[in-house]
């Protein structure tokens, strides 16, 4: 009579492991429910923004932004050319015949830029930064005048790749060359900040930098990556095409909104 009656106590004990089981799996299931996150900021004179699944196993957001924008101050230490501390500042103003040590960065840059260059035939140039201070577009303000034919043949004799060459860690130039990145640092930049994302567990990933960007992975309901192309007008803002990306990324370009009068 006795093992009788305890029959039923010894059932509820073991379900009760078993339901307390269960209840976990529901609620971590909860927890880590895929959803878009987002953070960004200001960078590079303008700004950045990413957005990711976060899901199991991706690092915490604060730890995902910590380390976006220790990249983009680095990379701004190293290639702006608004800063006078720059390492590209500092090698800008070197003389002709001088070699100075500088960050991966900028070597890698520029023997990219080297390689454009060359399948451009020119028509990509690294080394643009006197004519673009000549003409007011670069860091030292805006001209009121279109510069005069002499003065742009005085300026070239400066200018062209070959002027440049790497070796070993450093960069060196045999005429007084003076380097601009913004053509390529900001995609250069998205590409580090989707690399680290990747290795702190991010799969799913839109990441824009002064309107360079790439994407990978789908979003939560398997919806894609959408981005929209401007239509190049002054007046209005509107989107010209819209591309759903999934491993690309897109660079743009325009001379409607900066240009000379």
């Amino acid at each position: 009579m006795a093992q009788a009656l305890l029959q039923p106590v010894i059932v509820v004990a073991l379900l009760k492991p078993v339901m307390a089981v269960a209840l976990a799996a529901a609620l971590t299931g909860c927890l880590f429910q895929d959803r878009v996150e987002e953070f960004g900021g200001p960078t590079m004179g303008s700004t950045y923004s990413v957005k990711y699944v976060a899901s199991s196993g991706v690092a915490a957001k604060e730890q995902l932004r910590g380390e976006t924008e220790s990249i983009l101050a680095q990379l701004d230490q190293q290639l702006s050319t608004y800063r006078a501390d720059s390492d590209i500042a500092t090698f800008n103003a070197l003389p002709a015949g001088q070699c100075m040590d500088m960050p991966l960065s900028a070597r890698e840059l520029v023997l990219a830029g080297q390689q454009l260059s060359s399948e451009s035939d020119g028509a990509l140039d690294l080394t643009i930064q006197p004519l673009l201070n000549l003409w007011g577009f670069g860091p030292q303000g805006r001209q009121e005048q279109v510069p005069s034919q002499e003065d742009i043949a005085r300026v070239r004799q400066d200018v062209g790749h070959q002027h440049l060459r790497v070796e070993n860690e450093q960069l060196c130039k045999d005429a007084a060359v003076q380097l601009d990145f913004n053509s390529i640092a900001a995609g250069y930049a998205v590409d580090l900040v989707a690399q680290r994302l990747e290795a702190l567990g991010v799969e799913s990933y839109l990441v824009e930098i002064t309107g360079e960007l790439k994407a990978r992975g789908r979003k939560p309901g398997d919806a894609p990556w959408r981005i929209a192309i401007e239509a190049p007008q002054t007046n209005e803002r509107i989107a010209q095409q819209v591309l759903e990306l999934d491993g690309y990324g897109v660079s743009t370009s325009g001379d409607y909104r900066n240009y000379f009068e």
